[in-house]
C-alpha cells in the first residue's frame, strides 16, 4: 500500500469492482450446514500407496515441528512470468501434504513474508507463494485495480501447475487453502466470497489484514469454505472494521482474530516471537479444523489464542 489515505480509497474502489463486480450475476447463498467440499477429506498424512496414517506424523502439527526447504520455480500465465517460492517441510518426504497458496501485498514479495511462510512449512504445510508482476516490490507498479485482478487470475493457475510439478514432497490436491495479506487478501476475499471467482478445490481461506471494505449490504455472496480473518486493532490503514465486516458476511465456519498488542499492518506476519507464533499456530489449527470439523481442532484454535493481546470469535 502506498499511503494510508490513498490505500483506503483505492481498496474501496477495488472492492466494488473486484469483489462484487457483476450486479447481473446470480447470487448464491452457501448452505448453513457443512459447506466443505467433499475433496477436503482429511488432516492425516499418508505415505504414497498406503491408506493408513503414518505413525506419529501428520501434516498439520506444531509450528517449528519440521525443518523446511525452499525452492523457486517460474509459472507462466499468458505473458506473465510468475516467480514462485515453494517452502516445504523437509522431513515429510513420501507423505501427502496440505497446500497453502499465498498472495503477497502491494509493493511486497513472497520473500517479504518469509517468517510466516517458514512457520507454516515448519508445521507441515507446503506453501506456494507466487510473485505478482505489477504489484511486487522491485518491479514497475501498475494500476492497483488492474494488478489486483491479475493476481486474482494468477492464483488458481499457479496451484494447478504446482500440483503437477515434480517437487521433493507430495502435495495433496484434496487439502488446499488460499491466504493473502493486504492487497493479496483482496484476491483471496474475492475467491472466498464471490462465486464468479471461487475455487472449489479450496478447503479454507485466510484473509490477513485484508484491505476490503465490503459495505454493500445488498449482496448475498457467501463462502463455500471456512474463512479466517485477522487484523491488528492498530493497523495504520484503519482496516480493522473491514475485517469485522468480512467476518459478519461470511458463512460458518469462520473465525475473527483481533491482534491487540500494538502490532501494525504487516508486523504480525513478519515479526517472530512467542506472541506471533501463537497467531501462526492458530492459522494452522484452523486449517485442520476446516478439514476435520472436529471439536478438538476448534478448541485448539481457541487455546492457541488464549493469551493476553488477542480477541477471538469463532462461529
Amino acid at each position: 500500500m502506498r499511503t494510508c489515505r490513498a490505500a483506503a480509497v483505492a481498496l474501496t474502489v477495488v472492492v466494488v469492482v473486484a469483489l462484487l463486480p457483476a450486479a447481473a450475476v446470480a447470487r448464491v447463498r452457501a448452505p448453513t450446514t457443512s459447506i466443505r467440499d467433499a475433496r477436503c477429506t482429511s488432516t492425516d498424512a499418508t505415505p504414497h500407496g498406503q491408506g493408513d496414517r503414518a505413525p506419529d506424523i501428520g501434516p498439520l502439527g506444531k509450528v517449528g515441528r519440521f525443518k523446511f526447504g525452499t525452492r523457486w520455480i517460474t509459472v507462466t500465465r499468458g505473458s506473465r512470468h510468475l516467480r514462485t517460492l515453494i517452502v516445504f517441510p523437509r522431513e515429510a518426504r513420501g507423505l501427502l501434504l496440505p497446500v497453502l497458496v499465498f498472495a503477497h501485498g502491494w509493493d511486497n514479495s513472497p520473500a517479504g513474508y518469509l517468517p510466516v511462510l517458514k512457520g507454516w512449512a515448519s508445521a507441515g504445510i507446503v506453501v506456494v507463494a507466487p510473485t505478482a508482476p505489477g504489484m511486487a516490490k522491485g518491479v514497475a507498479l501498475i494500476n492497483e485495480h488492474a494488478a489486483n485482478l491479475e493476481q486474482l487470475a494468477d492464483l488458481p493457475v499457479v496451484l494447478t501447475r504446482v500440483l503437477r510439478w515434480h517437487l521433493p514432497v507430495r502435495l495433496d490436491p484434496r487439502e488446499v487453502a488460499y491466504a493473502g495479506h493486504s492487497d493479496g487478501a483482496l484476491a483471496v476475499a474475492a475467491m472466498a466470497l464471490n462465486p464468479d471467482y471461487s475455487d472449489r478445490r479450496a478447503c479454507a481461506y485466510f484473509l490477513l489484514s485484508p484491505g476490503v471494505d465490503a459495505r454493500d449490504a445488498s449482496h448475498d455472496d457467501a463462502n463455500v469454505a471456512p474463512v479466517y480473518v485477522a487484523d491488528s486493532y492498530r493497523d495504520q490503514y484503519g482496516l480493522w472494521p473491514s475485517a469485522k465486516r468480512l467476518y459478519a458476511i461470511a458463512s460458518r465456519p469462520k473465525a475473527l482474530v483481533g491482534i491487540g498488542r500494538g502490532e501494525t499492518h504487516l508486523s504480525p506476519w513478519v515479526d517472530r516471537d512467542g506472541f506471533t507464533l501463537a497467531l501462526w499456530q492458530s492459522t494452522v489449527d484452523f486449517y485442520a479444523w476446516s478439514q476435520s470439523r472436529r471439536p478438538a481442532d476448534r478448541r485448539r484454535v481457541l487455546r492457541d489464542l488464549a493469551i493476553p493481546g488477542f480477541g477471538v470469535l469463532i462461529d
